[in-house]
């Protein structure tokens, strides 16, 4: 069970109305640090200096989760809920520890406003490399436990096996653990050529993890989900996809956002540029989710379209978070992902179905002197409080197998809206 700050992404719930998000994180290439602990099972997190501040706010939010937690105004889920495929034995295909069975993330501390407004970065280094050039995490999330970080990244080769959905741990997101699998079976429908853009969250039944994968027989891209008991799974995965718009090019980059209604949503993105002939232009789409996260409620909303200039045609990987004075704000990629015009950009939302606004007229983040084309970016809070962004530059010039390793960049919120705030680390 996670408490943390209303309006960021969503890992955990405490009655539905208490469901908020952590970020993410990532580990060494290769190999631990020498003397690193291994996981062990049933861990716990909870800091002794939080353990009364937290049976405080436990008492208080206990009731008031429970009068709000329910389902979504009697709406019925509008995609099938096929019975996940039985939760399959890795003892032979994870590379790491056996996680543990008790995992919960960390309890949110009392926050200094301070924490909010740090002091402006310097802009052409704005982030932090907490890894070397050679790691390679795309698409990173990060999720914060009581003692560790955890990362989620796209798929990768370890030791000659295939780790569909590699999650590591660490205490600093310096030093990494081995990669274990969070899923190690995919669905039917899933090509095994690639798994990437994960995504979990937590409710009232466990967890569920969201990911990409190419349809079968196809071109497409579309989004699956798995259920788990833990956070590192394993997870099991229904044997259709939650998101599949094959008319708009099928749909990647999922990510979930619990609001302070606790009610869940779905973000992701329609892969309409996945024809390079027809270059047509993509949008983020968002949807309720149900009270266990594992169907689509209502119907979908198209929150931001494409509208060229820096984006090109393409808008991606979308994430959201509430500010401090509870503003909501859209974080987007735009552009080609192994270009150096990619970057990160930030759109004003009135509610999670939009209508969203543009917020400035250019990247928010984009090259700079810690690498190129900056992009997919998701949104976490680490234990102070402070609101980070993790995402993935290019750490060369030359795309392809060049890594993208992870990078840190520190949020904070004035008058005018996000800032590049300086990682004080």
């Amino acid at each position: 069970m996670r408490l943390t700050r209303p309006g960021a992404r969503a890992t955990t719930v405490m009655g539905r109305a208490c469901q908020v998000r952590a970020g993410r994180p990532a580990v060494l290439f290769g190999h631990p640090a020498p003397g690193a602990r291994r996981e062990g099972r049933g861990g716990t997190v909870v800091g002794a200096r939080w353990r009364l501040l937290w049976l405080a706010v436990v008492t208080v939010l206990v009731a008031a989760c429970t009068s709000s937690a329910g389902g979504a105004s009697g709406e019925g889920p509008t995609s099938a809920s096929t019975t996940p495929r039985p939760v399959p034995d890795t003892s032979t295909t994870t590379t790491a520890p056996p996680p543990p069975t008790t995992t919960t993330t960390a309890p949110a501390p009392t926050i200094d406003p301070a924490v909010h407004t740090p002091p402006p970065a310097d802009p052409s280094a704005p982030g932090w490399l907490p890894t070397t050039p050679d790691f390679d995490m795309p698409n990173p999330l990060i999720v914060l436990t009581d003692e560790h970080y955890v990362s989620f990244a796209t798929q990768t080769e370890w030791d000659g096996v295939t780790i569909n959905v590699p999650f590591r741990l660490s205490t600093d997101l310096v030093t990494w653990s081995l990669p274990g699998d969070a899923l190690p079976v995919l669905p039917p429908w899933a090509a095994h050529d690639v798994t990437w853009a994960p995504d979990v969250l937590q409710t009232e039944d466990g967890w569920v993890l969201f990911f990409t994968a190419r349809l079968q027989g196809t071109e497409l891209q579309c989004i699956g989900h798995a259920v788990g008991d833990a956070l590192l799974g394993p997870y099991a995965a229904f044997d259709e996809p939650i998101v599949c718009p094959t008319e708009r090019g099928g749909a990647i980059d999922p990510r979930s956002f619990v609001d302070l209604d606790g009610q869940a949503w779905l973000l992701w993105k329609t892969d309409d540029n996945w024809d390079l002939d027809r270059e047509a232009p993509s949008s983020i789409v968002s949807q309720r989710l149900s009270s266990d996260g594992t169907a689509l409620v209502g119907e979908p909303s198209v929150i931001l379209d494409a509208a060229f200039g820096w984006e090109g045609h393409i808008v991606e990987a979308p994430d959201m978070v509430r500010g401090p004075d509870g503003r909501l704000w859209l974080l987007y990629s735009g552009g080609w992902f192994n270009q150096p015009h990619y970057g990160l950009g930030w759109a004003e939302c009135a509610t999670p179905a939009g209508p969203c606004t543009r917020h400035g007229a250019g990247r928010f983040l984009g090259t700079n002197l810690q690498g190129e084309g900056p992009g997919e970016g998701s949104i976490w809070f680490d234990r102070d409080g402070s609101t980070w962004i993790a995402y993935a530059p290019w750490a060369q010039r030359f795309r392809t197998p060049t890594p993208r390793p992870l990078a840190l960049v520190r949020l904070g919120f004035g008058p005018d809206g996000p800032y590049l705030g300086s990682p004080q680390r």
